[in-house]
């Protein structure tokens, strides 16, 4: 059952946004600075999460007064309650996620901004994973509707209103994130595919610790679709695929003559 429309909250496309960064290895700290640095959204800033790490001080130095560099020891959950903390000290905001190692397209805040409008708590439930070279379109969730759970590195919502992070060994963290929301009567929305791209290394580790064949495997059996090479102009919608076709049980995708010009994918 579709949820109602609720009423629209505070505006965060005139305010500055916060963005959260768990930074845990120094290796992918300018995949992190050249994601918020390619958003178009013009009042941002940067909380960038440590834990332990040294960062680059000349690096940070660059974005002048927009970084706000945090240090935890802690577990990221715990280190993800310090930055909500810390940000409603300073008066608090609309807060949106971004991994260390996934990549972030140049709308990815502004298009989270204007869902701020109207939901409480905002992130990709279906998106784009790239693996082995080859880009995935995931279908666990659904896009365009009010959802139960959220990709982690895409939720965003109000720093007044978050839930407190936490962990479980049956659930991880943003699962249960989305669920306290939930519980507190707030709306949860996955948005649309574009913007983000999850990304799988075979040289890194990851908090879901699974070769790149199990996760293949897992991403097959629930439907996932094989798009052939990665290319960035898909995830950011500049090419389309018919995508929701294909998902919804139609023939093989044809990297030739998958290409659509008009109309959304969900």
């Amino acid at each position: 059952m579709r949820l109602p429309v609720p009423t629209p909250l505070r505006d965060a496309e005139t305010d500055s946004v916060w963005v959260i960064v768990p930074f845990s290895r120094p290796e992918n700290l300018d995949t992190v600075l050249g994601n918020f640095s390619r958003q178009s959204f013009p009042s941002k800033k940067l909380v960038l999460v440590e834990n332990g790490l040294a960062v680059g001080a000349s690096k940070v130095r660059a974005l002048e007064n927009s970084a706000l560099v945090l240090v935890s020891e802690a577990h990221q959950s715990v280190a993800k309650n310090t930055a909500l903390h810390e940000i409603r000290k300073r008066g608090g905001g609309f807060c949106v996620t971004m991994d260390d190692d996934d990549w972030y397209g140049p709308q990815y805040l502004t298009e989270a901004c204007g869902y701020a409008k109207t939901y409480d708590v905002i992130g990709k439930s279906r998106h784009f994973l790239s693996m082995d070279g080859n880009l995935w379109l995931c279908s666990r969730g659904r896009a365009n509707r009010p959802e139960t759970w959220l990709t982690g590195g895409t939720i965003a919502c109000w720093s007044e209103d978050a839930p407190k992070y936490q962990s479980s060994v049956n659930h991880g963290e943003d699962t249960l994130f989305c669920q306290s929301a939930l519980a507190r009567g707030m709306t949860v929305f996955g948005t649309d595919i574009y913007h983000y791209l999850y990304r799988r290394s075979a040289t890194q580790e990851h908090a879901w610790r699974v070769t790149p064949r199990q996760l293949r495997d897992h991403e097959s059996e629930r439907g996932a679709l094989d798009l052939g090479q990665e290319d960035l102009d898909i995830v950011t919608g500049e090419r389309l695929v018919e995508a929701d076709r294909l998902l919804s049980g139609g023939s093989a995708y044809n990297p030739n003559v998958g290409i659509m010009s008009t109309g959304t994918m969900g």
